[in-house]
């Protein structure tokens, strides 16, 4: 039996793989704090860069099942806070 690159063992082992490229996302957050009140804003992945966020590890699956999902797109978020 031969032994394969990826395992020390004696068993076979058959699995498909795919390489999965590092990536980076860039963000920003930014906000001003008066006495009783703050005002704040957040963008997330400001180049809308595509990304994989979370993928499945599956024994066995068809041809259409996804194990790889996709991450958030540009999104920006603002708020107001006030305090009594």
């Amino acid at each position: 039996m031969m032994r394969s690159k990826h395992s020390n063992t004696d068993r076979p082992e058959f699995w498909n793989h795919a390489t999965i490229l590092a990536d980076a996302k860039i963000g920003l957050r930014a906000g001003f704090n008066g006495r009783r009140w703050a005002v704040f804003g957040e963008m997330r992945n400001l180049f809308d860069t595509d990304y994989i966020a979370t993928l499945s590890v599956l024994n066995v699956a068809s041809a259409d099942v996804r194990a790889l999902y996709p991450g958030a797109p540009l999104s920006a978020y603002t708020g107001l806070r006030f305090s009594f």
